[in-house]
């Protein structure tokens, strides 16, 4: 008896655990994990590594549709993977070169880098910790298009605006994130987190290069909430949000106050969607350069300018994981970047994306994306930016370790204002890529 009554009490003691966790409340913050399907095995305490070479082929590589110049792209790109698990702590990290020969541009005939490291660490039963940090060097409008599996996703409230076609040019960017998770109780969570991301960009030698035009940024921003769990499928809190941009003109950036109210819905056990809706409180500062021409003086003066703006930030996006299908859509609406052609934009962009595994060998891969850049500030509102995007992919397993890609992608830029229209263009853009992947367990 005594030794089935402390067998009845570990029961318990486990179901009122796991009643806790399932009932822990979900966060709309704009969060996303990886697009994974069910069937898929979750991988850990592993090197991976992997070999691709692909021949891409760009209809339009100098984004002029007056003149357009198709060209084909080679590129090796061996990526190594580290996954661990221990404990409490479960991490990655991951790097990636690729190398580009062009056959019509020699002046991409360069390197472009993809690092990514997330960490993650259980202090408490009640605390989870995480910090995340990921570093990209483009040369190609192919290294955008390919995102990493090892890059770390971050919140659509965090991440730059990538919705704009810029021309040529080496673009650096860095993103990092740290959070704080506390369960205040089985149905309770509050959090703090710190985000922090730049963009760079530095002109490519040769004819073709860019000038010196594009705009650099710099973000840094913070962000608190609280979630509860009202029901088995409802969530909802608040969250604030304070952002902070600056840009390589001088005095040029914005403040940004957002109050959000958030909301989550368990629809089934592998659908959710999530909200955030709330008022946005923007400040922003730039400076225009005057200039008096006397005939016999020419004089210019710097005059600091600043505005503020009062307005409707928000977003969804709705996730769905199944054994063999999985299900991705978003959309957000806040102040942002200009994507490296001005300052402070207004961004809404929506995107979605469908895997699915058609059979035992082959997988494809269906992406809708559309973004909308309205510059704000001393900028004409009229200038604007609207992209429009489609792309499709099957793979095809050759064995335990090969596989082929075949990849097909349509872009499609609209420019609204008197901006130089060379930043009008449409693509077609195919691939083919062969991959050669290994495992290695670590520690033995």
């Amino acid at each position: 008896m005594h030794k089935i009554f402390h067998a009845a009490a570990l029961l318990i003691l486990v179901v009122l655990e796991v009643m806790a966790q399932s009932s822990a409340p979900q966060v709309a913050d704009g969060r996303t994990g990886p697009l994974a399907l069910a069937s898929e095995r979750s991988r850990t305490n592993l090197l991976v590594g992997s070999l691709n070479v692909a021949n891409f082929y760009d209809s339009n590589s100098l984004l002029d549709n007056e003149n357009r110049l198709g060209d084909f792209t080679w590129s090796i790109q061996p990526q190594l993977t580290l996954l661990g698990t221990h404990r409490h702590l479960r991490w990655s990290f991951g790097y990636s070169p690729t190398i580009t020969v062009d056959q019509r541009l020699p002046v991409r005939d360069l390197f472009a880098h993809n690092l990514g490291l997330d960490f993650q660490y259980q202090a408490t039963r009640r605390l989870t910790v995480r910090l995340r940090d990921s570093l990209r060097v483009e040369t190609h409008l192919l290294d955008r298009l390919n995102p990493q599996p090892f890059i770390p996703e971050f919140s659509v409230l965090d991440r730059p605006n990538d919705s704009v076609l810029t021309p040529i040019a080496r673009r650096i960017y860095q993103e990092a994130g740290l959070d704080l998770d506390y369960l205040v109780g089985p149905r309770t969570i509050v959090g703090i987190s710190g985000s922090f991301f730049q963009n760079r960009f530095r002109s490519l030698p040769g004819p073709t290069a860019v000038d010196e035009s594009l705009v650099d940024s710099r973000s840094e921003g913070a962000r608190a909430f609280y979630s509860h769990r009202f029901s088995r499928r409802h969530s909802a809190g608040a969250m604030y949000q304070f952002q902070s941009l600056s840009f390589k003109q001088g005095e040029a950036g914005a403040r940004i106050h957002t109050i959000f109210y958030i909301h989550s819905v368990a629809l089934t056990p592998t659908q959710s969607l999530s909200l955030f809706l709330g008022p946005e409180f923007s400040h922003i500062q730039d400076q225009i350069l005057v200039t008096f021409d006397l005939g016999f003086l020419v004089a210019q003066f710097k005059v600091k300018t600043s505005n503020a703006i009062h307005s409707l930030s928000g977003g969804a996006t709705y996730e769905w994981q199944g054994k063999r299908t999985a299900l991705r859509a978003s959309w957000v609406r806040r102040i942002s970047d200009g994507a490296g052609l001005f300052g402070a934009s207004r961004l809404q962009s929506g995107s979605g994306e469908l895997r699915r595994q058609l059979a035992r060998r082959w997988t494809a891969r269906l992406g809708l994306g559309y973004g909308s850049t309205s510059a704000l500030g001393l900028v004409s509102s009229s200038a604007a930016y609207r992209t429009l995007s489609a792309t499709g992919s099957i793979s095809y397993t050759l064995g335990e370790h090969l596989s082929m890609d075949f990849h097909y992608a349509r872009l499609h830029q609209i420019n609204s204002s008197t901006l130089p229209s060379i930043l009008i263009g449409d693509h077609d853009q195919f691939s083919v890529s062969l991959t050669y992947q290994f495992a290695r367990p670590l520690g033995r």
